[in-house]
C-alpha cells in the first residue's frame, strides 16, 4: 500500500474527515509536516478539502527560522494554497507563565493555529505527528512515571479539531516518500541536541531497544497504546457515572461528594472520581500531582467530621461529615491593575490567566466566532494604553445589545456569579469606560458596525494542560 493509500485509510479510520472540509495544514517545513501536506493536496479532489498553510515562526533559531518560514511559504505558493504565518515572542511569554521554552513555544504554537481556523471559518487542524512520534512519547511518559491515561499516547483526533493523518505512517515510510517524489524540506537542527529528552529517546534509547531487544518496537508500542486508549474511552463513561451517582453539587465552583457512596468504590474508580472533582472546579489538572490526589483520599477515609486541604491552584478540599467539598478559595484576590501599552499578552498572575491582543483588518469576508473568551471591538473607538483590573463598587457599563447602563454588580448576579467569584474576573477598560467583562459581555459603546475599518481582537487564555496541547 502506497503512503497516500496509508494515510487515507488513517483518515477514515479515526474519521478524521468529512467531505468539503476546511483543513488548516501545521507546516513546520520539516520532512513529516512536508509530507502531510503534499499527501493532503493529493486527497485533496477525494475529499473536496479545502487546504490552508499555517507555519508558526518561533523565532529561537536565528536566520534558520527565518529559512523555514520562507520555505513554507515558497512551498505554499508552488502548491497555490493561501498560507498563514505567526511569530510569537517565545521568552517573554516563557517567563510570564513560568513555562519551559518548548512549553512556552507549543502554546503559542497550538493558540496561533485555533486563531486561524477561526479566521479561515475552518473545520479541521492537520498535525504531523507521525508513528514514530507516539512511540518516542510514551517511552517518555513511561520514564517520567506518567499514569494510565499518559501512556495512551498521542491521540489521532482531538476535540474533533486537531486531527493527526500520519500517526500510522513511520518516518522511514516518509522519507522514502519525499525521495522518491523528489521533494524538497528544510532540517531543524536542534532535532539533534541531547539536551531534550524526546531527542535523547529518538536518537538513542529506540535504536538501542531495537537493535536488541525487539525490533518490532515501535508497532508493539503502537499497538498497546490503541488498547488502552479503548479501555480509556471505557473506563472514562463509568467514571462519568459514577461521578453523577455520588456528586450532591457539581459546577464550576463546587463539587459535593457523598464520602459514604464514594468510600464503596473500587480505590481506582475513588482516584479517577477526585481527579474529576478538582478538574470540574479548577478547570485543569495543572500543578496536581499524585501526592495530591492521595491525600484527599486520606481525608475521605478520615473520622473527624472536619479536615481541610489547601491544593495548588486556589482549590480548598474539605470533609464536612458526610461528605467531601471541592471548591475555590474564598479568599478574594488583591485588587490588581496592569497597564496595556502595546500588543504583548499580558498575563494576570492573581487570577491566572492571560489576556492576548491582536490588530486585524476588518472586511465582509472575516470569520468571526462566538466565542465568550474572544472579544471583537472597533479599534478606533478604544485607545491604549487600556487597563486590566477586577471590579471596584460602583462599576458599571453599556452592555452589548443595551441601550442604558448597568452596574457590572448586578449584571455579575443576574449571571449566577457567585459573590465569592467575582474579584476573579478580570475587566478590560479603555481610560474610565469598562469595554469587555471577560468571558461574559463586550461594551455597546465598542461594538463592530458598518463603519469599522480595524478590530481589536481580545482573547482570555485559561492556563493549558500538556494534554490539551497534543
Amino acid at each position: 500500500m502506497d503512503i497516500s493509500s496509508l494515510v487515507n485509510a488513517t483518515i477514515r479510520k479515526y474519521e478524521m474527515l468529512t467531505q468539503g472540509d476546511k483543513v488548516v495544514v501545521a507546516v513546520s517545513g520539516g520532512p513529516d509536516s512536508t509530507a502531510l501536506l503534499h499527501i493532503l493536496n493529493r486527497l485533496r479532489e477525494e475529499w473536496n478539502l479545502s487546504l490552508t498553510v499555517a507555519h508558526f515562526n518561533h523565532a529561537l533559531r536565528g536566520s534558520e527560522s527565518d529559512r523555514d518560514a520562507a520555505f513554507v511559504e515558497n512551498l505554499a505558493k508552488l502548491l497555490m494554497l493561501p498560507y498563514r504565518v505567526g511569530k510569537g515572542d517565545i521568552y517573554s511569554f516563557k517567563h510570564q507563565m513560568k513555562l519551559s521554552t518548548e512549553e512556552a513555544a507549543r502554546v503559542l504554537r497550538y493558540r496561533f493555529l485555533e486563531n486561524t481556523l477561526k479566521m479561515e471559518g475552518a473545520q479541521r487542524i492537520a498535525l504531523a505527528h507521525t508513528a514514530d512520534d507516539q512511540a518516542e512519547d510514551i517511552l517518555m511518559k513511561v520514564l517520567r512515571g506518567s499514569g494510565r491515561l499518559g501512556l495512551c499516547g498521542i491521540p489521532p483526533v482531538r476535540d474533533k479539531i486537531f486531527i493527526r493523518p500520519l500517526i500510522e505512517v513511520s518516518r522511514s515510510q516518509i522519507e522514502r516518500f519525499l525521495d522518491q517524489h523528489a521533494l524538497s524540506y528544510v532540517i531543524d537542527s536542534s532535532n539533534r541536541d541531547r539536551r531534550f529528552l524526546r531527542n535523547k529517546i529518538r536518537l538513542d534509547l529506540i535504536p538501542l531497544l531495537e537493535r536488541t531487544y525487539n525490533p518490532k518496537l515501535k508497532e508493539n508500542i503502537m499497538q498497546f497504546s490503541s488498547i488502552l486508549r479503548d479501555e480509556e474511552d471505557w473506563l472514562q463513561g463509568i467514571v462519568a457515572q459514577e461521578f453523577l451517582k455520588i456528586s450532591k453539587c457539581h459546577d464550576f465552583a463546587k463539587v459535593i461528594l457523598d464520602v459514604g457512596r464514594f468510600l464503596d468504590l473500587h480505590r481506582a474508580l475513588q482516584l479517577r472520581l477526585v481527579r474529576k472533582a478538582v478538574e470540574t472546579v479548577k478547570g485543569n489538572l495543572r500543578a496536581i500531582g499524585f501526592n495530591h490526589i492521595l491525600d484527599v483520599l486520606k481525608l475521605a477515609n478520615q473520622m473527624h467530621p472536619s479536615k481541610m486541604l489547601n491544593l495548588p491552584g486556589g482549590l480548598i478540599v474539605r470533609r464536612s461529615y458526610k461528605h467531601i467539598i471541592f471548591e475555590k478559595g474564598s479568599k478574594e484576590p488583591v485588587d490588581f491593575l496592569y497597564l496595556v501599552s502595546d500588543l504583548k499578552p499580558v498575563a494576570v498572575k492573581e487570577v491566572n490567566q492571560v489576556m492576548s491582543f491582536e490588530v486585524v483588518d476588518y472586511n465582509k469576508d472575516l470569520n468571526i466566532e462566538l466565542d465568550n473568551n474572544v472579544a471583537y471591538m472597533d479599534y478606533h473607538k478604544v485607545n491604549f494604553p487600556l487597563i486590566i483590573r477586577n471590579i471596584r463598587a460602583g462599576d458599571k457599563f453599556r452592555p452589548l445589545g443595551m441601550g442604558g447602563f448597568k452596574k457590572i454588580k448586578d449584571f455579575l448576579i443576574d449571571c449566577k456569579i457567585p459573590k465569592n467569584m467575582r474579584k476573579f474576573i478580570p475587566l478590560l477598560a479603555a481610560g474610565d469606560q469598562i469595554v469587555w467583562i471577560a468571558g461574559l459581555r463586550l461594551d455597546d459603546r465598542v461594538k463592530l458596525t458598518g463603519d469599522t475599518r480595524k478590530i481589536l481582537k481580545v482573547e482570555i487564555h485559561p492556563p493549558l494542560t500538556h494534554s490539551q496541547l497534543f
